[in-house]
């Protein structure tokens, strides 16, 4: 994808990989989307593992704390 503002263009590759139930959508500059896209499956993939671990009731609350967690 091109973005055009400010006269200026900007190019950012968007990957997006299904794995059973994960989804994982990288976007940012081509080189880096390419570099890091693996390591960033592997680390959705152990996130997801330790939800099932937990055996959380409600994923959805605990998702949305792990995320704020996952980003931060």
């Amino acid at each position: 994808m091109t973005f055009s503002a400010g006269g200026q263009d900007t190019v950012v590759k968007q990957t997006a990989i299904r794995d059973g139930d994960l989804l994982l959508v990288v976007s940012g500059p081509p080189s880096l989307v390419d570099l890091h896209v693996d390591k960033a499956l592997v680390k959705r993939q152990q996130h997801a593992e330790r939800l099932r671990d937990r055996g959380a009731a409600d994923s959805t609350a605990v998702h949305k704390r792990e995320r704020a967690r996952y980003w931060a």
